[in-house]
Parts: C-alpha cells; structure tokens; sequence
C-alpha cells in the first residue's frame, strides 16, 4: 500500500514510489487522512502539502511535537516527516529500507527544514 504506487509516465507504466524509497507523502497522507487532518491520501509530497495548506494546516517558525518538517530538496526529491520531540524525527527511510524510521530531525545536520507545518487541533 505505501511502497508502490504505478501511474503513467511518458506512456509508460512507472513505480513513481520506487518501491519505497519516495513514500514519505504516501505515509505522512495516510496518517493524516486516517486521523481527518487532510482530505485524502497523496502519492506525493507537493500533493500532501496542499491538502494540509486546504486543512487548515499553518506555517509556524519553531518545531513542536506533532508538526510535520518539509525538509530541503535533495536529488530533486522533497522529503517530509514528522516531529516527535527530543529533537528526533519520524519519516519515510528513502535510503534504507523504504519504511518509516525515527531519526535526528536535521538528519544530524546534513538536511536543512525547508517549512514547519502545525494544525490547531495539535494543540
């Protein structure tokens, strides 16, 4: 469900998830979505952040629990996750396994945050 999602590109059927390794829109949606904070599930990152910006969900200067980090693009690819406190991070293993993974929230320091997203039912 998270790990593959095919779709047509250049007339040609394609894994546009990578069989994982670019799920972390597909996962972050899911939750959301599951938790009624956005209006449907997305396979990809710009697709989630639109919703969330359709949702109510706002720009805020400073992390908290429970925000979800756009991080810098890197490769071309955005990338984003959850805050859990404690300066630690849940998101999509894009270079791993391809499934979700607690980690440092700035990767140790080798991924900028592009944007910090809150909802007022976080509060």
């Amino acid at each position: 469900m998270f790990r593959n999602f095919y779709a047509e590109v250049d007339g040609q059927e394609k894994d546009i998830l990578n069989d994982g390794k670019l799920s972390c829109g597909r996962v972050l949606s899911a939750i959301l979505y599951l938790n009624k904070m956005i209006g449907d599930t997305h396979a990809t990152v710009e697709g989630t952040v639109k919703d969330m910006i359709d949702s109510s969900w706002y720009e805020i200067g400073e992390l908290k629990e429970g925000a979800v980090i756009l991080w810098e693009k890197q490769n071309g690819h955005s990338h984003i996750g959850f805050y859990i406190g404690n300066n630690e991070a849940v998101s999509n293993d894009s270079n791993g396994t391809g499934f979700p993974w607690k980690h440092h929230f700035t990767y140790n320091n080798t991924r900028e945050i592009d944007r910090i997203y809150f909802h007022t039912s976080l509060q």
